[in-house]
Order: structure tokens, then sequence, then C-alpha cells
């Protein structure tokens, strides 16, 4: 994780989140730092660490086909489009958004 998110923090964020889209995550994390880098440093913490635990699996936002390549391929893409700033954000509807490349299919036991 990163020094912004302790391990109970982001034991609290999921199951506050879980089955939830990931633009749940974004809302959450305004409450823990007021700067778009530092939540958007966190979030992708956030989503690596779904993935790796296998919590999530990323589909295609509007065709929900699994999205291709690893883990890491995957955040990386939401890295490149992700907005640059909270204009762009726009309050947490790009994560609804065409722009946005994908969403959270969560995976239970």
């Amino acid at each position: 994780m990163t020094s912004l998110i302790s391990n109970e923090r982001y034991l609290e964020m999921v199951s506050y989140a879980e089955d939830q889209e990931l633009g749940a995550f974004w809302s959450y994390l305004k409450r823990d730092s007021p700067s778009f880098g530092e939540r958007r440093e966190a979030f992708f913490c956030i989503l690596r660490r779904l993935l790796v635990e296998k919590k999530i699996k990323l589909v295609h936002m509007y065709t929900k086909i699994p999205m291709s390549g690893s883990y890491e391929e995957q955040v990386e893409l939401f890295s490149e489009l992700f907005p640059k700033n909270e204009e762009e954000m726009d309050n947490g509807v790009w994560f609804l958004m065409r722009e946005c490349p994908g969403g959270a299919v969560w995976l239970h036991d």
C-alpha cells in the first residue's frame, strides 16, 4: 500500500465499497486526501491491491467483457486515461463515462 492509506483504512474502504463501482473508492478517498494527486495515487494503490488479491476483475465499461492483459497492464491503461485534474473527474462522473476504460466486477468465494 502507500503511506497515505493504512491496511486498516484499506480494509474499511473495501468493506464500504464492496459490490460498488470504482467511483465509490474515489468518493471515499476525498475524506482522506484533499489533493487530487494524493487521491489519484491512493486510488491506484487500492486498484492494484484489489486486483492482486483477486477481489475484483476489470471489465470494459459498456460491453462487460473482461479486460485483457496483466493486472499491471490494466492499471497502466487506467492510469493513462485517468483524468488529470478535478475538473476532468467531474465529481466522479468520469467512472461512468465512455472515457473510463472499465469497471469492477467483484469476485466472491
